[in-house]
């Protein structure tokens, strides 16, 4: 008997010892296992950025930026700059300074096709990311520029021979009106900012961020701003003039606009505010589409403003100024949207 209550001691001893020994070892295994896969908050983003896992960077984000800079904020942001610059192949520490008690770390990050500086705020306390933003960028891929600048412009240039060959004659000064009225744009660029600068947003990452409701407003103010802006202009224009006359002004406005994004194509990221410009396209297909999208709108500005001429002649516009706004907007709202959400550019339009 006192054997047999020995060996059942023995065996009660040993399978305590067993779970002492496995509970002991749990903060080991819980640590091993929530081990971050990197040593620093830059090597998080910059490995995020490369493989395009959100989680690795998550850990890093203070709570204030996990809300700001969402995963489809990053995934927008890391579209966006793959999409210019091709993959990322590394990244350098350039200078570090203090703001405001934070620690502010600039890296130079070289992708396939450029450069991009990125400005990364830290608190030393916590080591989280506070702030994030890209403060340059340069483009070492000229030659697909110049494919995107081809593209745009001769695009532009078809929809106006297919107009001459249609009426088998040409207005060269209305063609120089049109485009010179095409200045406009830059206007309604500066009214469709003024919300955003006042919301204190700086890029469509931003937009992004705000979420569906905030991608939804911007999408529809942008795309009826340029409506509204570009239709009445062409209105106030093509009021009073012989139609052949009108279609070569609403033809040089076309025109106009494809060099105004040309030039956006060159300087940007130097234009500030949110952003509609017209992405990099690296395959034929997308140099087609660029192309035959501004022969399309030539021929759309030439109709809508001989429209406007057609209609003044008959008394009022009022009508077709509103329907024709209405469509413009509808449709650049659309593409907005479809656009930021894509985190592709769109083209001004």
């Amino acid at each position: 008997m006192l054997k047999a209550h020995t060996s059942k001691l023995h065996v009660t001893i040993t399978v305590l010892a067993l779970l002492v020994s496995s509970i002991s070892l749990l903060p080991i295994a819980c640590s091993s296992g929530s081990k971050l896969p990197c040593n620093s908050a830059a090597e998080c983003f910059f490995t995020s950025l490369k493989t395009g896992d959100y989680s690795v960077l998550k850990p890093w984000l203070s709570t204030k930026m996990r809300l700001a800079f969402s995963e489809l904020a990053f995934k927008a942001l890391r579209s966006t700059v793959i999409a210019s610059y091709g993959e990322l192949e590394g990244y350098t520490l350039k200078r570090v300074s203090t703001e405001d008690s934070f620690r502010v770390e600039y890296y130079e990050a070289s992708f396939e096709r450029g450069r991009v500086i990125f400005k990364i705020v830290v608190n030393p306390s916590t080591s989280f990311i506070e702030g994030l933003w890209i403060v340059s960028e340069r483009k070492s891929d000229s030659l697909s520029t110049l494919y995107s600048l081809v593209s745009v412009v001769f695009g532009a240039i078809a929809g106006l021979v297919v107009i001459v060959a249609l009426y088998r004659r040409v207005d060269l000064s209305a063609v120089i009106l049109g485009a010179v009225i095409s200045g406009v744009l830059i206007i309604q660029h500066n009214i469709q900012q003024i919300p955003f600068l006042v919301a204190g947003v700086t890029s469509n990452t931003d937009i992004l961020a705000r979420g569906t409701a905030f991608i939804l407003c911007s999408s529809v103010w942008l795309g009826f701003v340029a409506g509204a802006v570009q239709e009445a202009t062409k209105y106030f224009v093509s009021r009073g003039k012989r139609l052949i006359e009108a279609v070569y002004i609403g033809a040089g406005f076309g025109v106009g606009e494809a060099l105004l994004i040309a030039v956006v194509l060159v300087l940007v990221p130097s234009v500030k505010g949110v952003q509609l410009q017209q992405p990099m396209p690296q395959a034929l297909g997308a140099y087609v589409t660029s192309f035959l999208e501004r022969l399309v709108v030539v021929l759309f500005h030439a109709g809508t403003t001989v429209w406007f001429a057609y209609c003044a002649r008959q008394g009022s516009c009022t009508r077709v100024l509103l329907a024709l706004v209405g469509a413009h907007g509808t449709i650049n709202s659309l593409a907005v949207y479809y656009q930021l959400t894509q985190s592709l550019g769109a083209a001004i339009a």
